[in-house]
């Protein structure tokens, strides 16, 4: 993944403010194209680069007709209001999900132990967990996975979705001699493939996009973090867009 293979997402310092890379940059690292030679996009993920900066992204689905116009106001919202919605713990939507702007196109099933030594170097906590479609996506666009869930292919045997975790037990900074699991997921989608799924069915991807370093914890370190929000849309065949997330990104002291 090129985020983990990256130096980081932090730029320089201004005093006490942390800042972050351009955001060209931050989106080129987290995997969206900046041309067409880069075969797959991400639709979600989590994960905490090698500087301390917390990465989040989700997607879901919202109609092709005035999906400019929808980003452009979601991306006006405040924090607590921008939250896009996913597939139950089971893969189906929620009965009671009062019905939104957008549909969900992401499952995250809920993780929990799967019979190895989590304190082992290597160890994932999240294996058994790996992001994907609902499962009403993945019958109606008539997909497969292989036995683990990392590879889906569709009904022409087409390899179109790749599902990635990760995880590693590295020294805690903040604690003498305590470890932490520095871990990650993310769900990827052949290009081609998404744009023809998007077009056929008159849909767009909206994102939500964050990037977040909290206030240090240390007596020694006066650091206040830093963080930015980005709304996103994908439509089919065009490029991806992205909106700054002004109110959203407000930093909280």
């Amino acid at each position: 993944m090129r985020d983990r293979q990256g130096a980081g997402h932090l730029g320089e310092r201004k005093g006490s403010q942390e800042t972050l890379l351009d955001k060209e940059k931050l989106f080129q690292k987290v995997g969206f194209p900046v041309d067409a030679e880069d075969r797959f996009l991400p639709l979600c993920g989590r994960w905490e680069s090698r500087d301390g900066v917390h990465v989040g992204l989700v997607s879901a689905l919202l109609p092709e007709r005035g999906a400019v116009k929808q980003c452009s106001a979601f991306a006006k919202t405040p924090d607590h209001d921008l939250w896009l919605p996913s597939f139950g713990s089971d893969g189906r939507i929620d009965r009671y999900r009062t019905k939104g702007l957008f549909d969900p196109l992401i499952w995250e099933p809920e993780k929990y132990p799967i019979g190895i030594d989590e304190r082992d170097k290597w160890a994932t906590r999240g294996a058994i967990a790996r992001p994907k479609l609902g499962l009403a996506l993945n019958k109606l666009l008539g997909l497969r996975a292989d036995e683990n869930e990392r590879y889906w292919q569709d009904n022409t045997g087409k390899q179109v979705l790749k599902s990635e975790v990760w995880g590693e037990w590295r020294p805690d900074p903040d604690g003498r001699g305590s470890r932490y699991q520095d871990e990650g997921s993310i769900l990827w989608a052949k290009r081609d493939w998404l744009d023809e799924v998007l077009e056929s069915h008159k849909k767009g991807l909206i994102y939500k996009l964050s990037f977040s370093k909290y206030k240090s914890s240390r007596s020694y370190d006066d650091s206040l973090g830093v963080r930015e929000i980005y709304v996103g849309l994908k439509r089919g065949g065009e490029q991806m867009r992205f909106w700054y997330a002004k109110k959203a990104s407000e930093m909280v002291y």
